[in-house]
């Protein structure tokens, strides 16, 4: 931890904080808590848990000492940029699926990072494949106790993940979930499924593995491969034949898990049930939602939390809400009763016809849709598509409201957002 100096800027101070009160400002340097030099956010906060804390802090060239007596448990106040102060951690697998290496040009610069970083998973719920860990890094998981973390997986038949992320060293996965476990680790798992090469038989003995670690891995996401025109040979998107059969599949799976363990245990993204025209699972198969941010129970909340809204047709303001090709089905008939409301699903040229989810549409391919949209309507963008107000292609929201003389608002990807957006907040 005391190796090479890294550059760690305080970006916040809250206000009343013992931060603020020791007279620590927006701009200064935190060079070290008690004589470390913390590398990320969890090496601060790890160091911060204490009843006394030595902070060294430097402002224009000038060190000092702030010395502090609190509870372990109580915060300082400090706020960073980032939550990492020394590089992310890259990805060094190739993928045959990979979806950056299908990214056009011109979109998000962060974009094109491949990060395959064990912080950013405990952190921020990103999925790692454990195959860049060090001896010091599997130290410290066992330290600092980092859990949950998410994994990727992919399949547990070491030839078949080899293939798929082209790299020889993926092979020995189930030997490091249960070094996790081992070290108290609760693991969330997700396998991207390629059709015709880790679905079927080899599907079948990944969930039969994982599930034998269980509760250690706790859950299971199934998440269709994203197959763009740029992708590579061989993968190919699922066909609605394919993702009916592989629903009925796991939904005889999910019912054995629930007598068994009391949990569904694998979750599959809603894109199969919408790509596919089946009926979503019950709500409560899909228990604390473990993997929303896998698209696995948006639906089924978005219902749940819309209807608890309770919005009344009176408190309607007349809108059009954005969406993508997949998902325009579920908001129509969620938004059926209400008049004045309508959705309208873009198509996205951006990746091609088969990207119809709205978290991947571009703002060129929404201004597109939008040309002709009468005035008085208030535009609903969905946040999922954006990120600090702009779009993949940095088209910002601010360039469609420059377009357009009505309204254009965002709407937080939840029931509860939505029906905001309709009553005529921002929705966020």
């Amino acid at each position: 931890m005391d190796g090479k100096k890294i550059r760690i800027s305080i970006s916040g101070v809250e206000r009343g904080s013992i931060a603020a009160t020791s007279g620590i400002a927006p701009g200064d340097r935190l060079v070290s808590v008690n004589g470390k030099q913390p590398r990320d956010l969890l090496d601060y906060r790890f160091l911060c848990a204490r009843d006394r804390v030595v902070l060294e802090v430097e402002r224009d060239a000038e060190r000092r000492r702030v010395r502090v007596a609190k509870h372990p448990d109580q915060d300082l106040g400090l706020g960073f940029a980032d939550s990492l102060f020394e590089p992310v951690r890259r990805c060094r697998n190739r993928c045959r699926f990979c979806f950056v290496d299908q990214l056009p040009a011109g979109l998000r610069r962060s974009l094109y990072l491949k990060d395959d970083d064990y912080r950013l998973s405990f952190l921020h719920g990103n999925f790692v494949t454990l195959t860049n860990l060090r001896r010091e890094d599997w130290a410290r998981l066992r330290r600092q106790r980092l859990s949950p973390l998410y994994v990727s997986v992919h399949a547990t038949d070491g030839a078949v993940r080899a293939a798929l992320m082209g790299n020889p060293r993926t092979t020995r996965i189930m030997e490091d979930l249960s070094r996790l476990l081992t070290r108290g680790i609760t693991v969330h798992a997700q396998v991207v499924l390629c059709p015709g090469i880790n679905d079927g038989a080899v599907l079948e003995r990944t969930v039969q593995d994982l599930s034998a670690l269980w509760p250690g891995v706790a859950s299971v996401a199934l998440v269709p491969v994203a197959a763009t025109e740029r992708a590579v040979e061989g993968i190919h998107p699922w066909s609605p034949l394919q993702a009916a059969a592989l629903i009925r599949w796991a939904a005889a799976r999910q019912r054995e898990f629930l007598e068994r363990f009391g949990d569904a245990f694998i979750h599959l993204a809603d894109e199969f049930y919408l790509g596919s025209g089946c009926g979503f699972p019950p709500l409560a198969w899909y228990g604390e939602f473990p993997h929303l941010e896998n698209g696995a129970g948006l639906v089924q909340k978005l219902r749940r939390d819309f209807r608890r809204a309770k919005l009344a047709p009176q408190e309607v303001v007349p809108s059009l809400v954005i969406t993508g090709e997949l998902a325009a089905p579920v908001l129509r008939k969620l938004l059926g009763d209400l008049s004045g409301v309508e959705v309208l699903a873009v198509e996205n040229r951006l990746f091609g016809p088969g990207v119809k989810v709205a978290g991947l549409l571009g703002g060129r391919d929404v201004a597109r849709a939008l040309a002709g949209v009468p005035a008085d309507l208030r535009v609903i963008l969905p946040a999922c598509a954006l990120r600090e107000g702009r779009f993949l292609d940095e088209v910002t929201v601010e360039d469609l409201a420059g377009v357009r003389s009505g309204p254009v608002v965002v709407a937080a990807p939840t029931g509860a957002g939505l029906a905001a957006a309709v009553r005529g907040a921002d929705g966020s």
